[in-house]
């Protein structure tokens, strides 16, 4: 794979790069294994407000949150083979105290958050991603009332190491701060 990924435990600000990668299982002698590698940039880091959460049929189950709209680009830099099987890196967010915030899974979408999907070319069996095309990948976090999101942070949590605890990232991740 092209590009040397970015040391564990390397600390960034908001808008610095750095090279991440995933993977789709854990055998490389499997005819569907692939790994990718990344860009990855945090771009925002945005509060909204307990209203965000008024759509909502069980709104209530939010009071005393607040919403936190974290947006990361990725611009695929390589593909090992031809593939629509691949996911972003995810990224945690975590609170002031360094715990790691609650992500909301949200099916549809809030003005604030707007996710981008990558390029694709071809059709049927050679459908796949284009090296080269960026995403952005936008996540919902809580934060109690008084606290905020304070860092995020890239574990490698998607790549599929061999062993759980081989995984470089998980003692030593890559963090952003605002």
């Amino acid at each position: 794979m092209d590009g040397t990924l970015t040391a564990p435990g390397t600390k960034l600000k908001s808008g610095e790069a750095a090279v991440t990668h995933t993977n789709t299982g854990k055998d490389k002698a499997d005819p569907k294994y692939t790994e990718a590698v990344f860009t990855s940039t945090l771009t925002g880091v945005v509060a909204g407000t307990p209203d965000d959460f008024a759509k909502f049929k069980d709104a209530a189950k939010f009071a005393g949150q607040t919403p936190y709209f974290v947006s990361v680009s990725h611009r695929m830099d390589s593909l090992s083979k031809a593939s629509l099987g691949i996911s972003e890196p995810r990224v945690t967010a975590q609170l002031k105290d360094g715990s790691d915030a609650q992500s909301l899974i949200v099916f549809g979408a809030f003005d604030q958050c707007k996710s981008t999907r990558f390029d694709t070319t071809g059709t049927g069996d050679s459908l796949t991603l284009v090296v080269g095309s960026t995403m952005v990948s936008c996540q919902v976090f809580l934060a109690p009332a008084g606290d905020e999101i304070k860092s995020v942070e890239y574990s490698d949590s998607k790549f599929i190491y061999a062993k759980y605890g081989d995984n470089p990232y998980l003692k030593n991740p890559i963090s952003w701060t605002k």
